[in-house]
């Protein structure tokens, strides 16, 4: 499900630059909550935080918590509850 199917346009605009701001101010806290407790493509979710180019937040998110957006997000898929520290 993609990120602009969930919410109305003029929503989706501003959703993005909140989650944006909060992604800046909270470091990776937002990304690794979207990609862990949603069913959101990992191109949405780097979008949706700010990022334009998904392989350029790939290239962040791993550089930061060790492995890829895909792999953390895979190793969550079983679980239904998630909390980050």
């Amino acid at each position: 499900m993609r990120l602009e199917n969930l919410f109305p346009a003029n929503l989706n605009k501003s959703l993005g630059l909140m989650l944006q701001t909060i992604s800046k101010k909270s470091g990776l806290t937002m990304p690794k909550f979207l990609l862990t407790n949603h069913h959101l493509p990992v191109s949405d979710v780097a979008t949706a935080v700010g990022y334009q180019d998904g392989r350029y937040f790939s290239k962040v998110f791993k550089k930061a918590v060790g492995i890829t957006p895909m792999k953390y997000k895979r190793s969550f898929k079983s679980d239904t509850t998630v909390i980050i520290h």
